[in-house]
């Protein structure tokens, strides 16, 4: 994904583009997250724009599971953690992403929240 694709997909004539699922159930703001988006403007706007934040892909994660699992694997590494997902984790948060869904491993964005807030994280 270039950064003009998420602008492409907002201005879509056709909203439903942004609940779109790939063969793998996921959407585009799972996949931008997944694959580190170079352009966090974009990803951020990506995000107040997607409808079907809940939706889930193939392991049972949402954009909340994506993003969550993205800061934690920073941590996990010892690098530090972006300002642009926690900006992320935000908008998903305000916009009224679940915390209760499990995903296939029973793992609640919730859980990962608290894991993370143990390791020092500022996730509110």
């Amino acid at each position: 994904m270039g950064c003009k694709t998420p602008y492409l997909l907002i201005n879509s004539s056709s909203p439903e583009v942004l609940a779109l699922q790939n063969k793998t159930g996921e959407t585009a703001l799972m996949q931008s997250i997944d694959k580190g988006y170079p352009c966090s403007d974009g990803l951020k706007l990506l995000a107040q724009k997607s409808a079907g934040l809940d939706l889930v892909g193939r392991n049972g994660n949402t954009a909340l599971h994506y993003v969550l699992m993205k800061i934690k694997r920073d941590l996990d590494s010892d690098r530090e953690v972006f300002p642009a997902d926690l900006a992320l984790l935000r908008v998903l948060r305000n916009r009224g992403a679940s915390i209760t869904l499990a995903n296939k491993l029973s793992i609640t964005p919730s859980q990962l929240l608290r894991d993370l807030q143990e390791k020092g994280c500022k996730c509110n």
